[in-house]
């Protein structure tokens, strides 16, 4: 039997389990740290969420006026969630959402 010699390095599995660790370490990281900009208070999507949660929350229908492209209208929001708007704002009465919205 030859006895063998140790080499000074690493080997290949301890090179991956460091790269896995390292880059775990990585993404937490990253997500800790990334903070998305806050949607604008004037924002006509922001302003009807509000609306349709206190309409849902307390079960009364919520008038809210929403500006778009410097024309100010009414939206109602009915207390099952429902949106009801002039037809020239294209919101979709269930999702709340603007007709040109693709997300």
């Amino acid at each position: 039997m030859t006895a063998r010699t140790l080499r000074p390095g690493v080997t290949l599995i301890e090179l991956l389990a460091v790269i896995v660790i390292l880059s775990t370490l990585a993404s937490v990281a990253t997500l800790a740290l990334w903070h998305p900009a806050a949607p604008s208070a004037t924002d006509p999507h922001q302003i009807i969420a509000a609306a349709r949660r206190e309409a849902l929350e307390h079960g009364a229908v919520v008038d809210t006026t929403v500006t778009e492209n410097g024309i100010t209208r009414t939206v109602t929001l009915l207390p099952d969630g429902q949106v009801l708007a002039d037809s020239t704002v294209a919101v979709d009465r269930l999702t709340a959402r603007f007709a040109d919205d693709s997300n």
